[in-house]
């Protein structure tokens, strides 16, 4: 592996089916992966305890493959920066978080994770003992070396929290390439609320992923 080659990653969250809108976004990865001659990893971010279910890992992962994703590094396949899946990298979150305490970069607080400060300090660390994921994310796309992160507009706001804290943690960033979202009827970007466009239940209507991405691809 070249210091130059392409590598850009596909993440989930399984706290639900994977709908459309997600799929299309990853979709967009893996054609710059393909373009690139590059690599393509598939990370499960299950972090959430109270939400990640092992179904929807499970779900998420036969769902893309029926989508025509593919992925050269993953928790089915492996590869050389195993686990693919967060909650097993939990001492890696450790160490930069210890790194960040011992820099005098982070304070306790007791905020909450929606107390809106988007332009202000941001959690790290949850109070339920779990990384935040801003710290998560960073950690592992430099551990996994990915060269580019393809993800919707919605997160500009988390990629520059995340580029100061490779400033932090003295990491080299990735490239970050901002997609436009798919939204439903009144403009607003689907979440795993809209059942029906699961692509779970998509497919058990009889829709073909090529006619998915047909219709979906020329929205986003």
């Amino acid at each position: 592996m070249t210091e130059k080659q392409y590598r850009g990653r596909i993440a989930p969250s399984p706290t639900g089916l994977l709908h459309i809108g997600h799929a299309v976004t990853f979709w967009r990865a893996y054609e710059r992966a393909c373009a690139a001659a590059g690599k393509l990893v598939l990370r499960i971010e299950d972090l959430d305890r109270d939400r990640c279910r092992r179904e929807f890992a499970d779900a998420i992962i036969e769902d893309l493959h029926w989508f025509g994703l593919d992925w050269d590094e993953g928790p089915e396949i492996g590869g050389p920066f195993a686990p693919y899946i967060q909650s097993q990298r939990r001492s890696r979150y450790l160490e930069a978080w210890e790194k960040l305490r011992l820099g005098g970069l982070i304070y306790p607080c007791k905020c909450s994770r929606k107390a809106g400060r988007d332009f202000g300090d941001f959690i790290v660390w949850r109070r339920d003992d779990v990384p935040a994921y801003q710290l998560a994310v960073v950690v592992d796309d430099a551990a996994m070396r990915i060269s580019e992160v393809v993800r919707g507009k919605d997160l500009l706001v988390s990629t520059f929290r995340q580029l100061l804290l490779y400033r932090a943690l003295d990491l080299l960033p990735p490239r970050f390439f901002h997609t436009s979202l798919v939204v439903d009827e009144s403009g607003k970007r689907l979440a795993k609320r809209h059942g029906s466009l699961s692509l779970r239940a998509l497919k058990e209507n009889g829709l073909a992923p090529e006619e998915l991405r047909a219709r979906y691809m020329s929205k986003s």
